[in-house]
């Protein structure tokens, strides 16, 4: 009885631990997704505020650490997105769209251009 009582413990205790385990995943990956679609923000917000003749290179990777994601933009809420994460930001008009890789940021005739 004690020996089937030990094992039903060390069960739970596992079952409990794998679900913090996927707790923490989850919570990385929305950080992960959080922290670039603030970064883009930051990056249109400052291109917004400066003189025409700004230009910038930023490289945003093919992947979030191990995690797939997009990058998509309507009007004026861009958002960045993994299979299980998604956030979303409120951003300045700008031509163009953010692309994994080199993105050229610039700023001509008080337009800020992302990639044109």
């Amino acid at each position: 009885m004690l020996v089937g009582l030990t094992f039903v413990l060390v069960f739970v205790f596992l079952l409990y631990s794998i679900s913090q385990i996927k707790d923490l995943q989850l919570e990385q990956e929305y950080n992960l997704v959080r922290d670039l679609a603030l970064t883009l923000q930051e990056e249109v917000n400052l291109a917004i505020t400066v003189d025409d003749g700004y230009f910038r290179n930023l490289t945003i990777p093919d992947k979030l650490e191990t995690y797939n994601f997009e990058i998509n933009r309507t009007e004026n809420i861009l958002s960045v997105e993994t299979e299980k994460a998604f956030f979303t930001v409120k951003v300045p008009f700008f031509e163009g769209n953010f692309t994994k890789g080199l993105n050229r940021i610039r700023k001509k005739n008080d337009i800020v251009y992302i990639n044109e």
